[in-house]
């Protein structure tokens, strides 16, 4: 008897701890149902949130900088003669072609300096003919005239000397006749020798540096002559390209000296710039220019026309530093076509140079990614508009598009405004992968 209510009692504790356990269970299964049902909840998408397709595309490779932009060719108009400006024939900001008259000159003073200038050459080509000629024939004749009456005066005095000396030998005349009359013919003598030198000078015409010298003063008269017409010929002033008038420094009525007369080159009259194209100078941080190259594409956004792009070309990087703000830069010149003339010197804009290409690779937004523990995720939405974190493996980005290596498929929904980055915290990571697709899974504590 004792053996039955003993055996009762223990299947009595049994039924009961079955019973405590069952409803342990139950109990642990509505909270694991209840807890997941937040859960879910929690990692539904919301009416806040927004979401992009991942895609496959081109993701191009960009480096920013600033530029101001300047005319391609730009000179300076310096008049080649001095003078008053008697007429202004441009404003600044006028179209001007090559070849067209920008300003007048006052022509009187260089009309008087071209006359003085040929007079002058008249002179010494006048002297340089009779220094090459030797003598002229009024010269000639007077010098053989002179030989002539030396030789009539010896032939007298020679005539006297035989009178006097028949005189001294019959008595008639003195010594001192005789040496008198013998002094007369030894000076005839020397008068007629001195006069045949002179002819013979003149016959023998002017000395090698005689004519050199002549010709010297012909040649500098010359160059005067075509100095003086050569300023009377720049009085008027002519553009030397075509393009716009960006500064003019001078009025009607100034002063100005010709770049010959001046060893600061002369006064400048205007300035001219070509605007069909335009140079952007940007500047590019040192640890970018190593990517820029010659021929590079540009995209220009100019302050002035914000939603109307320019295209440009890299033409020329600087192979020497600049230091701005404590930052070491490098210059790079851009040239952009200005077709219609609508940028201007001296605007502001963002220069994007396209230094690299990478083609037909999976693309997604970057406000999509959020990072934690040097690990990259993204939040994916499903057809049910739940919400699975995903972590991926990224390559390249352009800071708007990221490669993305692995982890997402094409056509993927990712979140992009209202990313719960925050939650991230709350997860474990789980690095078993995915049956279906391979990716790494991230559960939802």
């Amino acid at each position: 008897m004792d053996k039955k209510k003993a055996k009762r009692k223990r299947k009595a504790i049994l039924n009961w701890i079955f019973l405590g356990v069952l409803v342990i269970a139950v109990a642990a299964i509505a909270v694991y149902s209840y807890f997941n049902i937040q859960k879910e909840t929690k990692w539904k998408l919301q009416e806040f949130q927004a979401t992009e397709s991942t895609y496959m595309g081109d993701l191009q490779i960009s480096i920013l900088a600033s530029a101001t932009l300047h005319p391609f060719e730009i000179v300076q108009v310096r008049p080649e003669a001095s003078g008053r400006i008697e007429e202004l024939y441009v404003e600044v900001g006028d179209w001007v072609e090559e070849g067209g008259p920008l300003a007048l000159l006052d022509q009187e003073d260089l009309q008087t300096r071209l006359e003085t200038a040929r007079a002058e050459l008249s002179r010494s080509v006048a002297n340089r003919d009779l220094v090459r000629r030797g003598y002229t024939p009024r010269e000639l004749q007077t010098y053989h005239a002179r030989v002539d009456s030396a030789q009539l005066a010896l032939d007298e005095a020679i005539e006297d000397l035989q009178h006097v000396s028949d005189l001294h030998e019959a008595g008639f005349a003195s010594d001192e006749e005789l040496d008198s009359a013998e002094y007369a013919v030894e000076q005839a003598r020397q008068n007629l020798q001195q006069a045949q030198d002179a002819l013979d000078v003149l016959l023998e015409g002017s000395t090698p540096e005689e004519i050199r010298s002549a010709e010297a003063a012909v040649a500098i008269s010359q160059a005067t002559v075509s100095e003086a017409e050569n300023a009377l010929g720049d009085a008027t002033i002519y553009s030397p390209m075509t393009g716009v008038v960006l500064e003019r420094f001078v009025t009607e009525g100034s002063i100005v000296v010709s770049t010959l007369a001046s060893f600061a080159g002369g006064d400048a009259l205007c300035t001219i710039g070509d605007l069909s194209t335009m140079k952007a100078i940007a500047s590019v941080d040192e640890a970018d220019i190593g990517k820029v190259l010659p021929d590079q594409s540009c995209i220009l956004d100019v302050d002035a026309y914000p939603d109307d792009p320019f295209d440009g070309t890299v033409l020329k990087i600087h192979p020497q530093a600049t230091l701005q703000g404590g930052v070491t830069a490098f210059t790079v010149e851009i040239e952009v076509p200005n077709p219609e003339s609508r940028l201007m010197a001296g605007m502001s804009c963002e220069v994007e140079i396209i230094t690299d290409i990478i083609e037909n690779v999976l693309l997604v937004p970057d406000r999509a990614i959020a990072e934690k523990d040097d690990r990259m995720f993204v939040f994916v939405v499903d057809e049910n508009d739940k919400i699975e974190a995903r972590e991926i493996e990224i390559g390249e980005t352009n800071f708007e598009y990221t490669e993305v290596l692995s982890g997402l498929e094409e056509g993927e929904n990712v979140i992009v405004r209202g990313v719960p980055s925050d939650l991230l915290d709350e997860i474990v990571k789980d690095n078993e992968p995915d049956e279906d697709d391979g990716a790494v899974r991230v559960q939802v504590d």
